[in-house]
């Protein structure tokens, strides 16, 4: 949804208060208010991301390797995790969809907004998300992105 209809969900699920996700204006950081200035800017992404087996795959193994060892980052310390991906993001703590994908948007203390880049890019059509348990974080997720 956010990224066919960027306005749509900064209005229905980010600023809605009614929304269980609504953030109170006293919450709203500077990464918070330019997430809000780029949706309210972003044209619609028509292009939809499908799932891809070999992103699911590089995904995956990258998300039970993190959580084995308790790492975070896209460093992949084992040989046989492959990197098929172009772009990656990468979560922990969060179980829920909305949760994974508001923290990885508004991309808070990470300089240029990275993540956020990557979830929003119309460069990306295909993706593959793993979400395994961490020794750390009780659960990460692995989102890679491939280009069409």
């Amino acid at each position: 949804m956010v990224r066919a209809y960027p306005q749509q969900f900064l209005n229905t699920v980010v600023l809605n208060p009614k929304s269980e996700y609504y953030v109170k204006p006293e919450k709203r950081n500077h990464y918070f208010i330019s997430l809000m200035t780029t949706l309210k800017k972003m044209k619609p992404i028509l292009i939809p991301l499908t799932p891809d087996s070999i992103a699911f795959v590089s995904a995956r193994c990258h998300a039970i390797q993190s959580g084995i060892e308790g790492s975070i980052g896209h460093i992949r310390s084992r040989s046989d995790c492959t990197k098929d991906f172009e772009g990656e993001c990468c979560d922990y703590g969060n179980d829920n969809a909305v949760d994974i994908l508001l923290n990885l948007l508004v991309d808070d203390g990470i300089p240029g907004v990275g993540h956020r880049l990557i979830c929003l890019s119309n460069t990306y059509t295909k993706i593959g998300v793993a979400i395994q348990p961490h020794k750390v974080y009780e659960v990460n997720t692995v989102m890679d992105f491939k280009w069409r």
